[in-house]
């Protein structure tokens, strides 16, 4: 896998001033590395509309709540000690090996209680 060029381009000098100007020459792989590259613009884009203090302030208030994190685990201990079967779901918005869509927008916990 390739992580995307975020300075790719050709170069252009005027004067003594040289800067790269953007081409979208650069084409994924796969279907994976396609992912890999737009979650990269995805994280790019909210590290600017939320910097790395704030982040960390959010994430400090959270852990000051005095709760325990929930345990992903605990139910699935449960169900086996009632003897039980559990089932972890997997959620897709499309398939990994083809990129074809499977589903455009979905409600997670709908579908999971479903």
């Amino acid at each position: 896998l390739r992580r995307r060029e975020i300075h790719g381009g050709r170069a252009i000098s005027v004067s003594t001033v040289q800067w790269s100007v953007a081409e979208k020459t650069a084409t994924p792989t796969s279907v994976l590395e396609g992912f890999m590259w737009d979650k990269e613009k995805e994280v790019d884009m909210l590290r600017e509309r939320v910097p790395l203090a704030n982040l960390l302030s959010q994430v400090r208030a959270a852990v000051d709540t005095g709760r325990a994190p929930r345990s992903w685990t605990a139910p699935l201990a449960a169900a086996r000690a009632a003897g039980k079967f559990a089932v972890v779901p997997e959620c897709k918005r499309s398939e990994a090996s083809t990129g074809a869509a499977l589903r455009r927008r979905y409600d997670a916990g709908a579908l999971a209680s479903a």
